[in-house]
């Protein structure tokens, strides 16, 4: 659809509007009386996210990021779906493939409370390169005075289909060594740069190198301390027991071409996930629901 058509069925006066960026894709800007967002329709990715009453974005987007098709962009919420982690289909991308897709607008709506509401879908079958799968998918995007996202994916096939997903979200904090990350003390991990040895977690995290882990039977609340800032960045999941812990640190900052070499210091992924122990199993005809709310307070 054209920006045109987008905004006489989907635009909302004052408070919702559509935009090309600099690659041509088309993004959502949304303005309400409690928060701003901007949510790529490409990706259905989420880019920037602030309350009303915040100075700072919930969410940390490079400067070499790219906005093109056929290209991930890195920042903001990313959707990892089928699959997270490395493809499970030869020559298919890391991550899943929708994070590289046009998503459809399904319907946007303003609540009396404040809140504005986004839906975004898409779909797949069996032309699709990577997924041979009848599915649909949903991603509900709420902004208010904090930020709820939700991906539904509805098994339409005849056969049970297993599923790894996360958001691989993106934290803009104001210094990595003044950050830390807490609800996960004696929770079990699998550190992916230590050849996967599983370990124990010792108190908070910190991150001091190269960090790519993956906790286990989490609990629903986790919270990243932005102490350069001043505040709190509270993660609620549901459907999810686990939680990846990523910063890239200095080598595989320079290694990533959309990545700035020192933008490690500016950011955390702590990502909502089902994998490992968690991948989920979807039966035919039935739907399973995965969601995160972030919520940022002062310390």
């Amino acid at each position: 659809m054209t920006i045109h058509e987008l905004t006489d069925q989907f635009g909302i006066d004052d408070i919702l509007s559509f935009s090309e960026d600099e690659g041509g894709l088309v993004n959502i800007t949304i303005t309400n009386s409690l928060a701003s967002a901007t949510i790529s329709t490409y990706s259905a990715q989420v880019l920037a996210y602030k309350p009303n009453n915040e100075a700072q974005d919930l969410l940390f987007v490079s400067k070499n990021a790219y906005y093109q098709q056929g290209k991930a962009t890195k920042g903001g919420i990313p959707v990892c779906w089928p699959w997270f982690g490395p493809s499970l289909v030869e020559g298919g991308p890391g991550h899943g493939f929708v994070r590289a897709c046009q998503w459809d607008v399904l319907t946007t709506n303003q609540n009396q409370n404040g809140t504005t509401v986004v839906v975004l879908g898409i779909k797949t079958n069996i032309d699709t390169q990577y997924w041979p799968h009848s599915c649909e998918l949903r991603l509900e995007v709420t902004v208010g005075e904090s930020l709820n996202i939700a991906l539904i994916t509805e098994n339409n096939s005849s056969v049970s289909l297993t599923i790894s997903q996360a958001f691989h979200t993106y934290f803009k904090i104001n210094s990595i060594a003044k950050t830390t990350v807490t609800g996960l003390d004696g929770k079990t991990y699998i550190d992916k740069v230590d050849d996967a040895k599983e370990k124990q977690q010792v108190g908070d995290i910190s991150i001091t190198g190269l960090t790519d882990r993956v906790y286990l039977d989490v609990n629903n609340q986790l919270n990243i301390h932005d102490n350069g800032n001043n505040r709190q960045i509270i993660i609620t999941s549901e459907g999810s027991s686990i939680a990846v812990v990523w910063n890239p640190w200095i080598q595989q900052s320079v290694d990533m071409a959309d990545f700035g070499d020192d933008e490690y210091q500016n950011m955390i992924c702590v990502e909502t996930t089902n994998t490992a122990n968690d991948c989920i199993k979807i039966a035919a005809g039935s739907a399973h629901r995965m969601a995160a709310n972030y919520t940022i307070v002062k310390s």
